[in-house]
Parts: structure tokens; C-alpha cells; sequence
């Protein structure tokens, strides 16, 4: 039996390598398990819940201008809520704290749908959300970032309720999402949400990579509570490019229904 032992100085590990009875190469590790767990990058299953900074503006714009970080699911909570004597809808966005991340006002035209979304501590503004005559391309400009400046293009859908909403969003470096295809049976809609608690609605999507499906970056459903939604979302999506895009699904026109 012949033992070759190896040692690094960099790290401290020993390595041997014998061979069994059969003559095959078996190698020995003396790394501990806690080694090898520390060079080994967790999963993130669970969501985080967000937090942001409000020591300035500058540093809220900067949290929510960034990307979430790999290997990580932020979840927000949107509430829908009418407001004032002519019942126009605020959309407040939830993470962690008590206060909302944003708020958004729907100040739309018979020509044109506009949101505009504002930190709501200061009530300054952080972004618009305009569309066209006909509801179905929205142009959404927010803070100094390429993940905050985009197109979102719908496609028309004259059954309303019984048909099926798709979209594809257009960053201002050029990257494509779109919303992930539902699996049709026996003319019904079907999309996985996981375990999000959801109810029947044709406002609810999955965004994906263009060029992967699998990649799924941000998840817009409704609750069972009445104008309660849930978001999730991954890279390199932000909060205010999630929060953009789940406005531009809760609008209603002629063609986008």
C-alpha cells in the first residue's frame, strides 16, 4: 500500500492518497466539516423581508437603486388603499419597517395612465410611469440607473379576464424580461407561484430571463386580502424597478385589461 502525503501551507490541510484492495486511488481529507462549510455558499430559500436607509435621500436612492444580491429573494407587501372625496388609489410598498419603502398615485388621463411613486417620509419624487394612448407601453423613468429606467410593452388582450396578459421589459442597457408563459389546459391558465397565497387574477405574473426561463426574477400576486399584493424579488432587479413593474400590471385600459 502506498501513502503520499501532501500538506499546504496556506491553509493548513493534509491530504493522503492509498490505494484499496482493488488498486484504486482513495483520497483523505484532514479538512473539517466546518472548513469546507465555510468555502461552500448558502442557498437562500427563505425571502428577506427589506429594509432601507432614510439617514438622507441620497442614501434611500442609493437603496433602492441596487440590485438585489446574488443568492437572495427580497418580499414586499403592496397595499392598495383609496384615499381623499373622489376615492383615488394610493400603493404603498411594505419591507421591513413600519413606514412604506414608496408611495405611488395614479393620476391618469383619458389619453395617457400615469403613476408617479415618492419617498414617502419627504414626499419628494423618485419616479414616473407613463403609457400610451392605448395602455400598453409604459415608459418608466426612476433614479440614475439602468435598472431603474425601462419599457415594459404589453401585448393587447381582448378577453380581459379570460384571456392571458404577456409583456416584455426592456432595460436601458438593453437586457430583456418578459413575463413567463402559462401552461394552457383545456383552455385554462395555469402558473406556478410556489407558495405564495394567491387567488385567481389576471394581474398576477412571473417575470423571467428572455433567454431563461428558469430565471425568475420577479413575482407580482394578489392576496387573498382584499388590495393586498405580494413581490418578490431577485437580481438584478431593484425595489423600485419591482415596484414600477407591478404598477403598470394593476392598470386597467381598453386593451390592457
Amino acid at each position: 500500500m502506498n501513502l503520499i502525503t501532501m500538506s499546504s501551507s496556506s491553509s493548513d490541510v493534509e491530504m493522503s492518497s492509498q490505494t484499496d484492495e482493488e488498486g484504486n486511488e482513495v483520497i483523505h481529507s484532514s479538512m473539517s466539516s466546518e472548513q469546507i462549510q465555510q468555502n461552500v455558499e448558502p442557498v437562500i430559500t427563505h425571502p428577506n423581508s427589506p429594509t432601507v436607509s432614510r439617514l438622507s435621500y441620497e442614501t434611500f436612492i442609493s437603496d433602492i437603486s441596487r440590485s438585489i444580491p446574488d443568492n437572495m429573494i427580497n418580499e414586499c407587501i403592496m397595499k392598495r388603499e383609496k384615499r381623499g372625496p373622489f376615492g383615488i388609489y394610493i400603493y404603498l410598498l411594505f419591507g421591513q419597517d413600519q413606514d412604506p419603502i414608496f408611495t405611488a398615485k395614479n393620476k391618469s388621463s383619458p389619453f395617457h395612465c400615469k403613476f408617479f411613486i415618492y419617498e414617502p417620509i419627504s414626499g419628494k419624487l423618485v419616479g414616473t410611469i407613463i403609457s400610451d394612448s392605448k395602455g400598453l407601453n409604459y415608459t418608466v423613468s426612476g433614479p440614475e440607473s439602468s435598472i431603474n429606467n425601462f419599457t415594459v410593452q404589453y401585448g393587447e388582450n381582448f378577453l380581459g379576464r379570460n384571456g392571458c396578459r404577456s409583456f416584455e421589459l426592456t432595460f436601458s442597457d438593453g437586457s430583456k424580461f418578459i413575463s413567463k408563459p402559462p401552461i394552457v389546459i383545456n383552455g385554462n391558465y395555469y402558473q406556478d407561484f410556489h407558495d405564495l397565497n394567491t387567488i385567481q387574477s389576471i394581474k398576477n405574473f412571473v417575470c423571467v430571463d428572455k433567454e431563461d426561463y428558469v430565471k425568475e426574477v420577479c413575482i407580482f400576486v394578489r392576496s387573498s386580502t382584499n388590495d393586498r399584493f405580494t413581490i418578490r424579488i431577485s437580481r438584478p432587479f431593484t425595489l423600485f424597478s419591482a415596484f414600477a413593474l407591478a404598477l403598470t400590471s394593476l392598470h386597467t385600459g381598453i386593451f390592457h385589461r
